[in-house]
């Protein structure tokens, strides 16, 4: 009987998967704790350069090929230096609540994000984090997972882009419109009376 290992289930998943090193971050916390810090989601949505300032502090240890083919890189050498092209614009604002829950002694945490691959395409992208058992105190390794959310992501967006321009049309429209519902005037075909009867 053959029996995967875990390396070769990290290897072959179908999702994006990274294996991360927080212990930076959670320095930069110890510092900011000292400094008097309590309320974090306020302090890092004052100036976002203290978000990339975490941000710059996570090492990336091992990634997927499934990491490789969604963001366009040829091997994790590129992908890492590359990473201010992934990871860039309002990321940083949807990065505040993972550092956050972190902050707080959380080990897991989930959240929508926006990456680009190195082409520079948009993805849309369902992010969860968990700590590996053992470095719940050093954040030493991450286990991250991005699912690529993209084209419902896009669909959405359509719908809400659709329904604006509809109620902008009936809103602005220079005749007189109105909705009714007939609903109620429609009988049941066995109530109808027939021809010749009363």
């Amino acid at each position: 009987m053959n029996v995967t290992s875990d390396t070769e289930i990290f290897e072959l998943a179908p999702i994006a998967m990274w294996l991360e090193d927080f212990s930076g971050v959670r320095a930069q916390f110890d510092i900011w704790r000292a400094a008097g810090v309590t309320d974090i989601h306020a302090f890092l949505r004052e100036d976002l350069s203290r978000v990339a300032q975490c941000s710059s502090q996570i090492r990336i240890l091992r990634v997927n090929r499934r990491t490789l083919e969604l963001f366009e890189a040829a091997d994790v050498g590129v992908l890492t230096a590359n990473l201010g092209r992934i990871f860039r614009d309002d990321m940083l604002d949807t990065h505040v609540n993972e550092l956050a829950e972190l902050w707080y002694g959380k080990t897991e945490f989930t959240g929508s994000a926006v990456n680009y691959t190195l082409s520079g395409r948009r993805l849309d992208i369902q992010l969860r984090g968990s700590v590996m058992p053992g470095y719940e105190d050093s954040l030493g390794q991450l286990l991250i997972t991005t699912e690529d959310v993209t084209a419902r992501e896009a669909a959405r967006r359509a719908e809400q882009e659709n329904r604006r321009y509809a109620e902008s049309i009936f809103e602005h429209s220079p005749v007189s419109l109105w909705i009714e519902d007939f609903q109620r005037h429609k009988e049941p075909a066995g109530r109808r009376p027939r021809a010749g009867h009363r």
